[in-house]
């Protein structure tokens, strides 16, 4: 996939799920796949202590960054993502909340 964040954030996460609805965006289909990415990008980063970020943080040496937060606009965890050049990438999941199998929503 990626070998850093900031790859990650250059090439627009195009390799992690589906396009979103807004540039930028990138989207997943549950929150263990989401949680999947958190755990494998965070890898080697220094936590942010501190930081006004409503979420767990961390930086790398380059300056890129990855956050993962509990909720967003959509309602849902997101990851943010930051490249070192300040590409900037959000990662849902959607639908929020999750649809049961075989419930109609």
């Amino acid at each position: 996939m990626y070998n850093t964040v900031d790859e990650l954030a250059k090439d627009g996460a195009k390799k992690i799920g589906s396009p979103g609805k807004n540039i930028g965006v990138r989207i997943v289909g549950t929150e263990v796949e989401l949680n999947a990415i958190w755990t494998q990008y965070s890898q080697g980063g220094t936590p942010i202590v501190g930081s006004t970020y409503p979420g767990q943080r961390v930086r790398f040496p380059d300056g890129s960054e990855i956050a993962l937060r509990p909720a967003s606009k959509t309602g849902g965890p997101t990851i943010d993502v930051l490249g070192a050049g300040g590409e900037r990438v959000k990662i849902h999941v959607e639908p929020w909340p999750p649809v049961a199998a075989g419930v109609n929503p």
